[in-house]
């Protein structure tokens, strides 16, 4: 018997229609966009497909926040700094005037997105993932159809937010998008991952891991044909609590995570790669590493490239280099 091609779906399913907000992924974006449609005094709903807020900064395990500065002065404010300033204060090891690659702690950021978020007056549904999204013979969005435990459920709203990351719900509502450059090629991806047991002063103290210093163990890793999953030099790393650093370190190639299938097997090769990484760094950074673990992977795989929205107007790389600014720009 073959498979079918299609599958025609034959039942009601319940509807919440009292939100006037509506906001699907709670990554940095979800969480602040949620935070100020709530402050406004709006129903909010923040719909996340895992079971925590916060993205890569938490699900990810991205080990750092990219720098807050230009070197002479912050340029993120509002609640950027204001999450970054509250995640600094819960850890005593970093320095309080720290704004550039200062280290993320995932579970303190779980719970302070969690406070931020319901503490302005906004809901939140875990595990809880986008199915399907009706739109009118205009295109506007009329509603959408997700599913959890509870099986499918339609919600409705006056606005709706996209923070999937790679734009679920505009594409869903007919949004045209590219992906990747002229052949299709995507920028690879990383599995961020933790390491614990290290040796604090022997990490202190030894060489800088990042790729760019020749005097690296990454470089010895790279090449010593022993870890073949390996097969570049980038690594950065942080300290995320005593004993343990945060991994941003290797490429997954001809990754996409629009293709479940794919992502699924990048995933697999992704923690692969992270064990080799730590045994790598036990043999040729031993006197940080020798007695160190894999303790954790992350949930999310770290992805740099996917769709991109075509809207009306599409920033050009002579946009970029020029500095334009726009008259409905929300941030610089």
């Amino acid at each position: 018997m073959g498979m079918k091609k299609h599958f025609t779906l034959k039942q009601e399913i319940p509807l919440d229609d009292r939100w006037d907000v509506i906001i699907v992924g709670g990554g940095p974006a979800g969480c602040t966009a949620a935070i100020s449609a709530a402050r406004e005094g709006v129903k909010t709903l923040l719909i996340e497909a895992t079971g925590a807020l916060g993205g890569m900064g938490t699900n990810g395990l991205v080990p750092a926040w990219c720098p807050f500065s230009d070197k002479e002065r912050v340029i993120y404010g509002g609640l950027a700094q204001k999450i970054m300033e509250s995640l600094k204060s819960t850890m005593p090891h970093v320095p309080k005037d720290a704004v550039d690659w200062v280290p993320i702690d995932p579970e303190q950021l779980k719970t302070l997105y969690d406070d931020m978020v319901t503490g302005s007056g906004a809901s939140v549904l875990f595990d809880t993932m986008l199915s399907s999204v009706e739109t009118d013979d205009k295109g506007l969005v009329t509603g959408i159809v997700v599913t959890n435990k509870s099986g499918l459920c339609a919600y409705q709203a006056k606005v709706y937010v996209d923070c999937t990351g790679d734009g679920d719900l505009a594409v869903g509502a007919g949004a045209g998008y590219e992906k990747g450059g002229d052949n299709g090629e995507l920028q690879p991806a990383s599995h961020c991952f933790m390491i614990s047991n290290v040796d604090d002063y022997g990490y202190q103290c030894g060489p800088w891991l990042h790729g760019s210093n020749p005097d690296s163990p990454i470089h010895q890793i790279a090449n010593s044909d022993k870890y073949p999953l390996i097969r570049d030099t980038h690594i950065c790393s942080n300290f995320v609590g005593p004993g343990t650093v945060g991994f941003n370190a290797g490429h997954l190639w001809d990754v996409d995570s629009t293709d479940p299938i794919n992502l699924s097997r990048a995933l697999m090769e992704g923690r692969k790669l992270a064990r080799e990484m730590r045994d790598g760094l036990a043999e040729y950074f031993p006197e940080a590493f020798a007695n160190s673990y894999l303790s954790q992977t992350a949930t999310l795989m770290g992805i740099r490239e996917t769709r991109r929205i075509m809207g009306d107007y599409v920033i050009t790389a002579e946009d970029y280099m020029a500095r334009r600014s726009f008259e409905d720009e929300i941030c610089r």
